[in-house]
């Protein structure tokens, strides 16, 4: 379970040997969700933080477990909207601090130790991110979208007026603002990224 971070480094500095693994749950209290999402998010970004910081734990994973804030499978409705936050938050943490965090979704519509029970196998996959529905481990994937008729006649309607793209200077954001160009006629683009003018390939 998780404990406080400053005394989990005190212990490690004192020769207590840390686990491989260590969970940080994620619950959000509270009716108002906004106030509740201002929270969680604020609480978890301090772990993150921490965590990677601190070069004591640079050999042991952070899993943050949330229940309910991922649609893993048709049908599937997100109940808890500020922990859905959290994994955006997470995400970009994994993406600066590769292997040092997992994402871990159990399932809301079962009691919770049937989702602790599958943790380990979630974890040998090696995957980043993960959810757990009816004792199943399930990993992201990419598949292609199988439109609905008249889908490709409403795309340009809706594109009609100035598209934003985030991550727009990278080499899928660029592929992507190609693709609305050439494809749908979309002449308003506006590419958005953290590193602005000064990243590779933005002139072309």
């Amino acid at each position: 379970a998780y404990p406080d971070l400053t005394a989990l480094r005190q212990a490690v500095i004192s020769g207590t040997l840390l686990p491989d693994v260590m969970l940080f749950p994620v619950r959000s209290d509270g009716a108002d969700a906004a106030a509740a999402t201002r929270a969680v998010l604020h609480r978890t970004l301090g772990i993150l933080q921490q965590w990677a910081a601190e070069e004591t734990f640079g050999y042991s994973r952070l899993v943050i477990l949330t229940s309910g804030a991922c649609a893993a499978r048709e049908g599937d409705d997100v109940t808890d909207l500020p922990a859905a936050a959290v994994h955006g938050l997470t995400r970009s943490a994994q993406a600066e601090h590769p292997g040092r965090f997992v994402l871990i979704d159990g399932d809301p519509a079962e009691p919770p130790a049937r989702s602790w029970a599958a943790i380990p196998a979630a974890l040998h996959s090696g995957e980043p991110e993960l959810a757990i529905r009816s004792g199943r481990v399930l990993a992201r994937r990419l598949a292609r979208a199988q439109p609905s008729p008249g889908a490709e006649r409403r795309f340009p309607r809706i594109l009609g007026g100035t598209v934003l793209i985030t991550g727009g200077t990278g080499t899928l954001g660029g592929l992507l603002a190609r693709h609305l160009a050439t494809r749908h006629g979309v002449r308003n683009l506006v590419l958005a990224s953290r590193h602005g003018p000064r990243a590779d390939n933005t002139a072309a």
